[in-house]
C-alpha cells in the first residue's frame, strides 16, 4: 500500500505509527488502516520524558525488534519483546509510547487468535489515548477493538466500536479511514448481524 497524506489527521497517523499496513493473515482482515510512510517511528518526547536516554534508546530498539518479529511470524517472541518495551515505557513515564506498546501487544494477541486478551490491551490503550488527547490513536484503537469483536462473533460490539471510529474519521475529514470503516462495517458487522436476525 502506498503512503498517503490526508490533512493533519493523516500526517499525525503517519508520524505516530510510521510503519506499513499490517495484515493478519489468519483473520483475513486488516487489523487497522495504518498508513505506510518512509518516516522512522516517532520518538518525540522520549528524551524529555526521562533523563535516562539509555532506557529510551532500549525501548525504541525493542519496539523495532518486536515489529520485525511480528512481521516475520515470530509471534511469541514479538509478544515477549513488546511486553519488555511496555515495561520500559512505563518506567520512563512515556504515555504516548505506552499507548503504542499496548496497541502492538493487542495486535500480537489478535494474530495469535487470543481475541479477548487483544481487546483488553486495546481497551487499555484506548484509555491512554483518551487521557493523552490523541483522537487519531483513539480512532485506530476503536477500529482494532471492532475487528477483534468480529473474530469473536459479537457483532453488536463490532457495530458500536466501528461507529465510534467512524465518528473520529469524520471529525478529522479523513476520507480514506471513513471509506475503510464503511466497507468493513458493511462487509463484517452489519452483514453478519443481519444474517443472524433473519435466522
Amino acid at each position: 500500500m502506498k503512503g498517503i497524506s490526508v490533512d493533519s489527521f493523516g500526517a499525525r497517523f503517519s508520524s505516530w505509527f510510521g510503519w506499513p499496513i499490517v495484515m493478519a493473515a489468519s483473520l483475513g482482515v486488516l487489523i487497522a488502516p495504518v498508513m505506510a510512510t518512509e518516516e522512522p517511528l516517532s520518538t518525540s518526547g522520549l528524551a524529555q520524558a526521562s533523563p535516562n536516554t539509555n532506557l529510551a534508546t532500549e525501548a525504541n530498539r525493542l519496539l523495532h525488534q518486536g515489529i520485525q518479529q511480528f512481521e516475520n511470524g515470530q509471534i511469541q517472541s514479538a509478544l515477549e519483546t513488546f511486553k519488555q518495551e511496555l515495561a520500559l515505557r512505563r518506567q520512563l513515564g512515556d504515555r504516548v509510547g505506552e499507548q503504542q506498546s499496548l496497541r502492538w501487544i493487542g495486535k500480537t494477541y489478535q494474530r495469535e487468535g487470543q481475541y479477548q486478551e487483544a481487546i483488553d490491551f486495546y481497551q487499555e490503550g484506548l484509555g491512554l489515548a483518551r487521557e493523552n488527547g490523541d483522537r487519531a490513536g483513539e480512532g485506530y484503537l476503536l477500529a482494532d477493538i471492532g475487528t477483534a469483536y468480529t473474530s469473536l462473533g459479537q457483532y453488536s460490539e463490532v457495530i458500536t466500536y466501528f461507529e465510534q471510529s467512524l465518528i473520529v474519521s469524520r471529525e478529522f475529514n479523513y476520507r480514506e479511514g471513513e471509506a475503510y470503516l464503511l466497507r468493513l462495517r458493511l462487509n463484517r458487522g452489519f452483514k453478519e448481524l443481519a444474517q443472524q436476525c433473519v435466522q
